[in-house]
This record gives C-alpha cells, structure tokens and sequence, in this order.
C-alpha cells in the first residue's frame, strides 16, 4: 500500500468485506486473512461504530474529543494513528464522498 498522508478533511470508511460483531458496547472485528479476532477498545469501538457511513478525519477527531474529554491534537494525533493502521491492515479503506 503507498504511504497515505491523512488531513481533517480526508474520509474514511469501513472495508465493506470485514465481517465484526459489538457486544456490550465493545467491538469485535474477524480478520479472516490472518485468522484472528480483533477486540476493540472503547475508543476505536466508538470510532468503528461511526463509521456506519463515510466520517471525516474532522468529524472523528471532533467525536472524540468530546466524548473522552481531550484536546482535539491528541484526539487527531490518537486517531491518525488508528486509522493508518487499519488501513495497512485493509480494515478500512479511504472514501471518495
């Protein structure tokens, strides 16, 4: 994959072929490629959930910080990381609209 260079206005949304489950508020994801289950922690279950439709990396940073009470740099930062992760690992995918 070529290195990506998010900004806030960048959209990202969930690969359609991952197969997840939530229980109880948390979020568990089926990597079937590398046979392993993912469970989620508050945060990224909150940030999965939200990506039922296409999210801004703005709107996501917005999201967080107000639900976990931070600046919105370390929720951008926390979330980049997050999201270049999961797109290494074809988890999501970056959205034309």
């Amino acid at each position: 994959m070529e290195k990506v260079k998010l900004n806030l206005s960048t959209k990202i949304k969930r690969n359609k072929d991952i197969v997840f489950k939530e229980v109880d508020g948390m979020v568990y994801i089926l990597d079937s490629q590398k046979s392993i289950i993912r469970t989620l922690n508050g945060t990224a279950s909150l940030v999965w959930r939200s990506l039922n439709k296409p999210q801004s990396i703005k709107k996501l940073t917005q999201l967080l910080s107000k639900n976990f009470k931070v600046e919105e740099k370390e929720a951008s930062s926390d979330l980049k990381r997050f999201v270049l992760q999961y797109l290494k690992e074809e988890l999501l995918t970056l959205s034309k609209n």
